[in-house]
């Protein structure tokens, strides 16, 4: 016999004056597919379950029906082991659109129950967690959600594993999940009281797109920057490997990579993967640029396995490209040994090339400036930016020319504020390096046609500050995104927005981007 449609049971209990409280079990089927929104085409309804069968990305449905205030949810899941990634199966409720929402994260692959509140500008608003749990791969779990007012408790296998209070949401539609994991769901139950949504429910678009989630190197994508070629394409170029640092091992033997994407929709959409670089060791921290002769200038630095567990730098290079990106050097232009990078080199009016670099030694760090006369192809030896007393400078440096010829340079401190110095004869020697005032890593300095200054780095999360005045005074945080990898790099587009890409962090991390408008406030993200 055919499933009766879910949305006739509701009625059913609407007109036996059953409204409060509704008790609903959804008859997992084919034939209940419309009662459904299924926010990819990997899900399938049927036996009972509904199943989602890709052990990558992040995949959503929702139940059209009903509209719940307090809730008690509950369903059975199990998560196959296939597959790198969290192995996460999710459970929404109070949800008024596709990103707003409660959800309860299970973690499989780290054992451990994450509360989360979603909106579409930040997808990871944690409120509680809990870890050292009996969640396991390839076994069916019970998991429950009850939300009574403000109230919520979390279960697993019928024990209680997770207080907490919000009442940010009221009332919405419930839902099931995953990230990064092929899962299957049964026995779903839904009950609680009705509740109204203010307005249509709606599958809700972040302010922010994907430029890469996964380049075949293992899933985690970091360390991104972005350039305007003279094509007016965009190119970003990024790390690609298995996690933070990924060292040659079986499944990748030539350890982390660089590789490359590029838009031809100022950031709308984005193809044409290739890989820039893959040496014998861990290859990363990528950074793009053209010269005004064409060339593209792509440098890099590389780790390998030192001893007792520990990396070994094995110095910063270059490679180039002639024709657009397609080809690359097959053979990198080493530029120091001991010195190190996460800044594109900047082009001066002569021609001379200037790369921000930074070296650590006997318990110090500081920043410097490395100098090339010939395209790159030799580099002097940097110059030392001298630190303020007591401070560590572990140092991420970048570089801007104003338009009176003085440098400015960033210099990121894991232990204090950023710091910046100033160099009045193009590079060869630098101010001592002092408090911006506010805290900040990986930074990345644009100076607008408007003549603004933007210096883009994390903390807070993926955030920004401008200055209106040539790196006087500066104005922010502005945050861009919630995410914390950062690594930001800036681009101006042709109608005077900006586009800023970075990175998320954690396993699986993607590349994403975000487009951005100075105003007289400050910096908005532009939907």
């Amino acid at each position: 016999m055919a499933a009766t449609p879910l949305c006739l049971v509701l009625l059913a209990l609407a007109t036996c004056g059953l409204a409060q409280p509704l008790e609903v079990a959804p008859s997992l089927t084919a034939e209940t597919a419309p009662d459904w929104t299924l926010l990819s085409d990997t899900w399938s309804l049927g036996n009972g379950e509904l199943e989602q069968s890709s052990p990558e990305g992040y995949h959503l449905a929702f139940l059209r029906q009903p509209v719940l205030a307090d809730v008690d949810l509950s369903c059975e899941f199990s998560v196959a082991s296939e597959g790198p990634g969290v192995h996460a199966a999710m459970l929404f409720w109070r949800s008024t659109g596709s990103r707003t929402r409660y959800h309860a994260h299970y973690d499989c692959r780290n054992r451990q129950v994450i509360l989360v509140r979603t909106t579409p500008a930040n997808e990871w608003i944690e409120i509680a967690r809990r870890g050292g749990l009996p969640l396991e791969e390839d076994r069916w779990h019970t998991a429950r959600i009850t939300h009574q007012g403000a109230a919520i408790t979390l279960y697993l296998d019928g024990q209680e594993v997770l207080q907490a209070e919000d009442a940010t949401l009221a009332a919405g539609l419930i839902g099931l999940g995953t990230s990064q994991g092929h899962a299957r769901f049964r026995n779903l139950r839904v009950a609680g009281t009705a509740g109204t949504l203010e307005g249509e429910w709606t599958v809700e678009q972040p302010p922010w797109r994907y430029v890469c989630q996964d380049a075949g190197a293992g899933g985690y994508e970091a360390f991104p920057d972005v350039c305007r070629l003279q094509s007016g394409e965009l190119l970003a170029v990024f790390y690609a490997g298995y996690g933070h640092v990924s060292l040659p091992n079986d499944a990748l033997p030539r350890g982390g990579r660089i590789c490359g994407v590029t838009s031809r929709d100022d950031g709308q959409t984005w193809g044409d993967l290739r890989t820039v670089y893959d040496g014998p060791a861990d290859d990363r921290d990528p950074h793009i640029a053209q010269l005004r002769d064409g060339t593209l200038v792509c440098t890099f630095f590389s780790l390998s396995a030192g001893e007792g567990g520990a990396y070994r730098g094995e110095g910063s290079w270059l490679v180039r490209s002639t024709d657009g990106g397609r080809a690359w050097d097959a053979a990198p232009t080493l530029i120091s040994r001991d010195w190190y990078l996460s800044a594109p080199v900047r082009e001066m009016p002569d021609g001379t090339l200037l790369l921000g670099v930074y070296q650590e030694q006997g318990g110090q760090a500081w920043g410097g400036v490395a100098r090339s006369a010939d395209g790159g192809r030799t580099w002097e030896e940097p110059v030392r930016i001298p630190n303020a007393p007591d401070y560590y400078l572990d140092a991420e440096t970048d570089l801007v020319r104003l338009p009176d010829g003085r440098l400015f340079a960033a210099l990121r401190s894991s232990k204090t504020e950023m710091a910046g110095s100033w160099s009045t004869d193009e590079g060869r020697t630098w101010s001592e390096a002092t408090s911006l005032g506010f805290p900040g890593h990986c930074s990345y300095l644009l100076r607008l046609s408007s003549g603004v200054v933007l210096l883009a780095h994390r903390l807070p999360a993926t955030s920004l500050h401008l200055s209106r005045d040539d790196c006087r005074t500066w104005e922010g945080p502005f945050e861009v995104d919630s995410v914390g990898g950062a690594y930001p790099s800036l681009a101006e587009l042709p109608d005077g927005t900006v586009l800023c890409v970075y990175y998320e962090e954690g396993e699986g991390s993607s590349i994403r981007c975000a487009r951005l408008r100075v105003t007289e406030a400050g910096v908005e993200v532009v939907p």
